[in-house]
């Protein structure tokens, strides 16, 4: 039984699908199935990809199925360790290390020629323990601070200002108990969201690596 999870650079979908269509963990060799948690844009293009595959490929079929990055992590690690689950996974780097200790995956040195990875920037090829585990279609996947220049002509350049404005921008309009508007508002499901503060207080994230070490 293989199983795998690398993040495909969309334009490379078609030649990564020739290698994995009929090592799949389903009963049905001809069926590819990815498990994804891009963004809804990012899933057009892919979903136009794989129309494209099945169309030069009859009797394969290959599709998408989304999850929020969480629920994609532990749904796939629930799905392994009973011994199915999807083809591929696209999802972030950091889902390597935890599913490496885990063996519910496998490098991928073996199905891809040194030529094929000559095309894909060297940061790109996210490997572990001296092994290829992922192709990235993205690298650095950056948080940005967005902010309404109506509202707030200048952006806050420390912690201390945020705080500062957020007292005087949440506001509770309608005297209900709760906030209507917000200084700042994030995903708090997703852990990604809260690297910038900790990193601003010297802080990081166990298994993701740290920016210096891009130098």
């Amino acid at each position: 039984m293989r199983k795998l999870v690398i993040a495909l650079a969309l334009g490379f979908l078609s030649a990564g699908m020739l290698y994995l269509a009929f090592g799949g963990s389903r009963r049905d060799p001809n069926e590819l199935i990815i498990w994804t948690q891009d963004f809804a844009p990012g899933r057009v293009v892919l979903d136009s990809l794989l129309a494209k595959f099945s169309r030069e490929n009859p009797g394969l079929l290959a599709k998408q199925i989304y999850y929020e990055t969480e629920e994609l992590r532990s749904n796939y690690i629930i799905a392994g360790l009973g011994g199915s689950g999807p083809d591929l996974v696209y999802g972030p780097a950091d889902m390597v290390g935890p599913l490496h200790v885990m063996g519910l995956i496998q490098p991928y040195d073996s199905l891809l020629h040194a030529e094929e990875l000559a095309n894909f920037d060297p940061m790109a090829l996210v490997r572990y323990q001296g092994h290829l585990y992922m192709l990235a279609d993205r690298i650095g996947n950056h948080l940005t601070l967005v902010y309404n220049k109506k509202i707030l002509p200048v952006p806050p350049r420390t912690t201390a200002e945020l705080l500062e404005i957020g007292g005087r921008l949440s506001r509770d309009l309608d005297g209900d108990g709760k906030y209507d508007t917000y200084a700042l508002a994030w995903n708090f499901v997703e852990p990604f969201f809260f690297i910038p503060f900790l990193g601003g207080y010297g802080g990081w994230a166990i298994g993701l690596r740290h920016p210096s070490r891009f130098a």
